[in-house]
């Protein structure tokens, strides 16, 4: 939506994944798109399954052959292979590898739409779904493009389109680091398989507070192996 933000009107094509483009998540965040008048339509059309090869495959695809060829160590070396593989390729980072910065913010979208939407029923069934102002707070949704346009409304009880709070927000998510123990893994072996300093650095750096931790470790195995020492002597 970054690179479509002055469009009104908007047109998708996607498979049947459910994990994620046929899911209530999608469809209420195209509908909300719409409720803020962010866009007029939006209609996502869904290819039937066994025919759901298209342009993207060919992209991850190519994203595939220059992965096997090139050494890669960083989430910098993957952004450089897949804007390298192909001059359609596009690869946006999250979050600078560097400093931590959020480049592109996460909301807690599911969270957020729970308090004013349903789910749709039987959402696997439908291949066209289409969003307009002109629908008057209902969704469009057809089994196939030929089939008749049932009408739904998914607004959660009580609620309509001339009572929903246009001016909540969802909230911020927040990326967290790797767990500690993760770290420490990547920090203990697989550092000394980077090539260079830099890269070291960026994907195994040593965690905060690692000679704290360390030390902890290795009082617990001493404890341990005290402990042990007494129960042979008693034996």
């Amino acid at each position: 939506m970054t690179f479509l933000k002055n469009a009104k009107s908007l047109g998708h094509k996607a498979d049947n994944c459910v994990a994620q483009n046929k899911n209530n998540a999608v469809m209420q965040y195209f509908f909300w798109r719409v409720l803020q008048n962010l866009n007029t339509d939006i209609e996502i059309s869904f290819m039937i399954a066994g025919h759901t090869k298209f342009d993207c495959d060919r992209g991850f695809g190519l994203i595939k052959k220059k992965f096997l060829i090139t050494d890669c160590e960083t989430i910098l070396d993957i952004k450089k292979i897949v804007e390298s593989s192909s001059s359609t390729n596009f690869a946006q980072l999250i979050r600078d590898p560097k400093s931590k910065e959020v480049l592109v913010p996460f909301h807690k979208w599911t969270e957020f739409f729970n308090k004013f939407f349903i789910k749709i029923n039987s959402i696997t069934n439908y291949h066209h779904f289409r969003f307009s102002s002109n629908l008057n707070g209902l969704i469009e949704v057809r089994e196939y493009y030929n089939s008749t346009p049932i009408l739904m409304n998914i607004f959660i009880k009580d609620l309509t389109l001339e009572s929903f709070p246009f001016y909540i927000k969802p909230e911020i998510f927040i990326p967290e680091d790797l767990p500690l123990s993760r770290q420490i893994y990547l920090y203990k072996n697989i550092r000394t398989f980077c090539s260079n300093q830099f890269n070291a650095d960026l994907t195994c750096p040593k965690p905060t507070n690692f000679h704290v931790i360390n030390s902890n470790i290795k009082i617990k195995r001493k404890h341990n192996s005290v402990k042990l020492g007494k129960k042979l002597k008693v034996c």
